[in-house]
């Protein structure tokens, strides 16, 4: 049974998404669900029965009927499966409601599954229609979630629980049809308040992250809702504390707490909030204290529902505006790195090719200063070298040779000046002996 304890609490704890029915599946065994279903319907059971133990008259009105809300509740955390608690707590309330209004078993037995099939039906087409119009059964996340929830919830999903007990207690003989369309409407209001107070509550503590309750964190939490419940108490039972300050509305001061619970802790502070004003506001408009109480009980629970619903709306919607605004900075900041990091990779990139242009720029030079050096060694060379080629026009007796410009030159002359080889004088043997025989024939 520990074990089984232990992945409840893991799953309450789980961050609400979509998927969450095929996740806790990995997480829980077939058991886990009825113990979840089991648990729903005890919190139903409970929840009613404190709305019918302050309720006024025989058959309505209700305060916000709690209910409702932890139905709903259910159902977005743990999914549509737990269902049939739903279905068993409504069944058990309706006949405890029926039988404490005096109806007979026979009566009793046929209005039951009207009243449950409805409520359950009710509890069902919430998230559902939730989950249709966003893709998500979080109600809190976004401004047009909040919307949503009050629109198709809280109004529209609530208008078949509250037929539901209006047919039951006319089926029960404990009105008549004459009085059905005011018995809905009764059931609806309290219905749709419940939604909006109990079931975010549920939605913002049980989902999400845990709170990390620092020194700081503690402070500001004493200090808030020690003050929200302080002021409310003020607001809800000047008449009987304070007669001179009953002609100021005083319950408007909850508002400016509200919205600082909101700015401090978002959608945690908003439903806490929210749920401490209504309990004390409900607490003392039924005592007959507070600016409601001036008119009859059941105008004045039906004017302070509609306040309840009012400052819930500004708190939960502002919420949710602080949430997107948080969530798209945290988006801009994570683009934003994306950017950073695809420039920081594109300029080590160029940087890279940069460098790598400036080695092969400085290659090149290095290669051109290499060829201009051998082009000017090879010019040098080139001036050093003198060749001669083609016809030279020679004397056939004396063997002067004329140059370009018409001059007779030494032979020795014209190829000193027109190549780079030089004479040394001397005489051959046969010239030796023909001009020199005397000579030639002493030194041979």
């Amino acid at each position: 049974m520990g074990g089984k304890w232990k992945s409840l609490l893991f799953s309450i704890r789980l961050k609400y998404n979509p998927s969450v029915d095929s996740s806790a599946k990995m997480h829980g065994l077939p058991g886990n669900d009825l113990l979840k279903m089991g648990l729903l319907a005890v919190a139903y059971v409970l929840t009613a029965v404190f709305g019918i133990a302050v309720a006024h008259g025989d058959s309505g009105p209700v305060p916000p009927w709690p209910a409702t809300g932890v139905a709903m509740a259910a159902i977005l955390i743990w999914g549509y499966r737990v269902w049939p608690g739903v279905l068993a707590g409504s069944f058990l309330v309706g006949l405890f409601l029926l039988l404490d209004k005096n109806a007979s078993l026979g009566s009793t037995l046929l209005a039951s599954p009207v009243i449950c099939f409805g409520s359950t039906a009710e509890a069902v087409l919430g998230p559902f229609l939730l989950n249709r119009s966003t893709g998500s059964r979080d109600p809190l996340s976004r401004a047009h979630s909040v919307i949503r929830l009050i629109v198709l919830s809280a109004l529209l999903a609530t208008t078949v629980g509250a037929a539901s007990w209006a047919a039951g207690l006319v089926l029960a003989g404990v009105a008549g049809w004459d009085s059905f369309f005011t018995l809905w409407f009764t059931w609806w209001i309290a219905d749709a308040v419940g939604v909006l107070i109990v079931t975010p509550v549920l939605v913002a503590w049980f989902t999400g992250d845990r709170v990390n309750w620092r020194s700081r964190m503690l402070f500001d939490t004493a200090l808030i809702f020690g003050l929200l419940a302080g002021v409310s108490w003020l607001a809800f039972s000047s008449q009987s504390l304070m007669s001179s300050l009953s002609i100021y509305r005083l319950e408007y001061l909850v508002i400016p707490i509200v919205v600082w619970a909101t700015f401090r802790f978002r959608q945690r502070g908003t439903t806490a909030a929210m749920l401490i004003a209504s309990t004390i506001a409900v607490w003392c408009t039924l005592h007959g204290k507070g600016p409601f109480a001036q008119i009859s009980p059941d105008n004045a629970l039906l004017f302070l529902q509609i306040y309840l619903a009012a400052v819930a709306l500004t708190g939960l919607t502002l919420a949710a505006v602080l949430t997107e605004g948080e969530r798209a900075q945290v988006e801009l900041q994570s683009h934003r790195d994306h950017l950073e990091e695809l420039v920081d990779a594109r300029t080590l990139e160029l940087r890279e090719t940069n460098e790598q242009l400036e080695r092969e720029i400085a290659e090149r030079k290095c290669a051109q200063a290499e060829r201009e050096k051998l082009i000017e060694d090879l010019q040098d060379a080139l001036n050093h070298v003198k060749t001669l080629s083609g016809m030279l026009p020679i004397c056939a007796s004396c063997k002067k040779v004329r140059d370009d410009k018409g001059y007779w030159n030494q032979i020795e002359v014209y190829i000193t000046e027109h190549s780079e080889a030089d004479f040394s004088h001397s005489i051959c043997p046969d010239c030796a002996q023909k001009l020199y025989p005397g000579v030639y024939k002493a030194r041979s």
